[in-house]
């Protein structure tokens, strides 16, 4: 059993730079994990949606950035519209993409009641485009890792969206969300990839490290 704790497919257990083609691999693995795991457990959904919103309520924020679920991504919504519903004031938004070859994205508003359409890749977007800056961006994870690290799509639109904003003031916190049958220690950072700064899963909450 290598560093993923898997056995169904063998990926090279070495603390040198994982290749592209294993990182091909464990994206394709773990996909699969992902779909099937969250078929087969269903309450992990309901653990993770109020371990994310009982940090949410920790924190001292009014906006936060999430995404619509796809292909089997940890459904975070319900814990959205809880926290949305606590206080007028709160904004939340999904990532809409500006440019598909370049790889730009921002984010738009969104509520419950908000009127969608067909975004990029058939995913669900606000049909009304008003932008929002988000403090807090939560992030699918394909896999991740304890130090940060995240598995994504490989499209990379999350990084380039986190690398422009990591230069302001004030960068967004950067949450993982994910099960914690998707951890992989075997995963490290590119030079593209931005770190983030807590994970959340049906186990709750914890910060990075």
């Amino acid at each position: 059993m290598g560093k993923c704790g898997t056995s169904e497919k063998t990926v090279t257990d070495t603390a040198a730079m994982i290749t592209a083609s294993e990182k091909k691999e464990l994206r394709e693995l773990y996909l699969a994990r992902r779909e099937r795991e969250t078929k087969n457990h269903p309450e992990f959904r309901t653990l993770l949606n109020k371990a994310i919103l009982d940090w949410l309520n920790k924190e001292r924020v009014f906006s936060i950035g999430f995404y619509w679920p796809f292909r089997a991504e940890p459904d975070i919504s319900q814990a959205v519209r809880t926290w949305l519903s606590q206080n007028s004031e709160r904004r939340a938004a999904l990532p809409v993409i500006d440019d598909k070859n370049n790889g730009l994205m921002h984010f738009a508003a969104w509520r419950p009641d908000t009127a969608m359409r067909v975004g990029a890749f058939g995913i669900a977007i606000p049909k009304d485009d008003v932008k929002v800056v988000p403090e807090i961006v939560f992030l699918p994870c394909i896999a991740f890792n304890e130090s940060g690290v995240r598995l994504g799509s490989g499209a990379g639109f999350f990084d380039r969206y986190l690398a422009a904003r990591s230069r302001e003031p004030l960068p967004p916190v950067k949450v993982a969300v994910s099960f914690e049958m998707l951890r992989c220690e075997a995963l490290q950072a590119e030079q593209h990839d931005v770190l983030c700064d807590w994970i959340a899963t049906e186990a709750g909450v914890r910060r990075v490290g």
